[in-house]
């Protein structure tokens, strides 16, 4: 598998140029900064198109329960680790001022002595659930993945990524893993698992991309000693799945068409039903 520096050396590889699927490794702030439309991006249209382009033309930075799933994803995998350090003294004190304007020097994410011992513990938690464990145990982190629906770019980052399976797995940090939390958000994961086919699937030649298994690895953020009670591993249903690719497909040809034209509608005014759906 190909490592990329830069995205200048991503679009002048071959694959690229012959919009061909492929994955690949490369830092993060690099595959944020690379074209092709992401599942964020996806939902963000279909939430609003206005509201997808307001999200692209004024981006917030990343609130501290973001941090804190992003520190958790890398105290498992351990890529991008380094990113991140403990902070040993209160902010609010001299000491702790220095030492966060040092780490903010360097481009690092401070993290509080507690939150690293919730996280430890939400870790120790996840790898005493068997499924879950082997994944961390088996699959390759961080994965990059482009590819082209109908001509049009996407790209995705798989958390972990087995090619010999074939399958992915997104890791979550919630307040709520139970199984009927994520039932009843379940349209937000149902583009994300058909984005990851699409790109994925293509990426180790599938003939169905809708047969690489896509999995959801879901840590609640418990108070009691490590418990691997608390750990779901969630698949969405491939019928499911299935009404997903077709809502996916529609909304990349939107969004490109959008992006051409520079027009971005609101909510506008509709009748809303009770039993309200895509």
């Amino acid at each position: 598998m190909k490592t990329f520096a830069t995205v200048a050396e991503l679009i002048d590889s071959a694959e690229y140029k012959a919009h061909q699927a492929f994955t690949c490794l490369m830092p993060f702030d690099e595959y944020r900064k690379a074209p092709g439309f992401s599942q964020s991006a996806v939902n963000d249209f279909l939430r609003s198109p206005a509201y997808y382009k307001a999200k692209q033309e004024s981006p917030k930075p990343p609130t501290q329960a973001m941090i804190l799933g992003s520190y958790f994803d890398a105290m498992l995998t351990k890529d991008g680790i380094k990113g991140f350090q403990v902070n040993q003294f209160d902010g609010r004190t001299k000491e702790g001022k220095a030492q966060k304007a040092e780490a903010e020097s360097k481009g690092v994410r401070l993290v509080s002595v507690d939150d690293h011992n919730d996280v430890e513990r939400w870790r120790d938690s996840l790898s005493m659930n068997a499924s879950a464990n082997w994944w961390i145990k088996n699959a390759q982190p961080q994965v990059c993945g482009f590819a082209w629906v109908n001509d049009i770019p996407v790209k995705g980052r798989a958390d972990l990524f087995a090619p010999d399976v074939p399958a992915c797995a997104d890791l979550k940090l919630l307040a709520d893993a139970s199984p009927e939390w994520f039932a009843k958000n379940i349209q937000n994961f149902d583009i994300q698992a058909a984005m990851y086919q699409s790109i994925f699937g293509r990426a180790v030649g599938m003939a169905d991309i809708t047969n690489l298994d896509f999995y959801f690895i879901c840590q609640e953020k418990h108070d009691f000693p490590a418990n691997p009670h608390f750990t779901g591993v969630y698949e969405i249903d491939k019928t499911d799945i299935l009404k997903a690719h077709a809502v996916l497909g529609q909304a990349l040809i939107e969004m490109n068409r959008a992006e051409k034209e520079q027009v971005f509608a609101g909510y506008g005014e509709r009748t809303i039903s009770a039993r309200w759906s895509r």
